[in-house]
Parts: C-alpha cells; sequence; structure tokens
C-alpha cells in the first residue's frame, strides 16, 4: 500500500492508526513531539477520514498542562484538516473545534484558532469552506466577550486585505 502523502511504500511494520492516534495523543499531553504528533495526527484524519484523529488534537489542549508547547501545531493542523478535507464530516468537526475554542476563554487558545480560521478563510481548497470561515470570522468579530471580538476582528482586517 503506498500513502497518499509521502508517496512511498508503506512498511508492514508501519504502526496502525489504531496504535499511533493514542500515542501521539500521550506525546501531546506531555507536551512532546508536538509537531510531530499533530501532523502525524493530522495526516490519518485526512488519508483515512478518521474523526478520532481530529477529534485528538482538542482533546489534548483541553487535557495538556503543556498548552503553550501544543496549541500552535495542533490549531494549525485542524485548520489544515479543515482547508484540506473532502469530508463534510471532517470539516463540520472543525469547525465545531473552532467553536469550542471560542467558548474556553483562554486567550492562547481563543488567539491561536482565531488565526486559523483566518488561514480557512483565506486558503481553503472549498469556495464554500472559504465563505463559512469568512462568516465564522465575522459573527465572532462582532461578539459581547472583549477577549473573542479582539481576537476576530484582528483577523476579520488580516483577511479582509
Amino acid at each position: 500500500m503506498f500513502s497518499r502523502l509521502s508517496g512511498k511504500k508503506r512498511e508492514k511494520s508501519e504502526p496502525t492508526t489504531e496504535l499511533t492516534i493514542p500515542q501521539c495523543k500521550a506525546n501531546l499531553i506531555n507536551g512532546t513531539d508536538a509537531d510531530i504528533s499533530a501532523r502525524t495526527l493530522g495526516d490519518i484524519a485526512i488519508e483515512h477520514e478518521d474523526r478520532e484523529a481530529l477529534l485528538t488534537l482538542w482533546e489534548a489542549i483541553c487535557e495538556t498542562k503543556h498548552l503553550r508547547a501544543i496549541i500552535d501545531p495542533c490549531a494549525y493542523t485542524v485548520g489544515r484538516i479543515v482547508r484540506e478535507t473532502l469530508d463534510p464530516t471532517l470539516e463540520d468537526i472543525g469547525f465545531d473545534i473552532f467553536n469550542r475554542s471560542v467558548a474556553t476563554g483562554s486567550e492562547p487558545i481563543v488567539d491561536k484558532f482565531a488565526y486559523t480560521v483566518g488561514e480557512v478563510a483565506l486558503r481553503a481548497r472549498k469556495s464554500e469552506t472559504k465563505q463559512r470561515a469568512r462568516k465564522f470570522v465575522r459573527d465572532h468579530a462582532s461578539s459581547t466577550d472583549p477577549l473573542v471580538r479582539r481576537c476576530y476582528v484582528y483577523t476579520e482586517h488580516r483577511i479582509a486585505q
């Protein structure tokens, strides 16, 4: 079997997604190998339309004590999945994660995901996804929560240029 991303033939010794997802989650929760673990989960989600891999990114954000070490790669990967997937369910789960990020009230989470939604608005494959992200940004730029409003007004200006 060939990997779509690398174009290389997979070896039989390559770990299965059933083993990889929990290991990546453990790495993220522990704040280790965040870039590799998040990227691996993203690859699994896109290649296999695996919802668990996408949700694992959010679970790790919620469970870690090392948020600053993992927020960038996790948020980026959620955005990458939403931008690249052709699976509408994965896209819906990604937007649900965007909504959950707003509800946290955590500045690093709200700020990073506001930036991520902006990237989706600018770079998504499908025009419907771009429009959905732009609406998400507009809606949150008028929030009564000052943190959310500040982050999303900045993002709104960034994508308008």
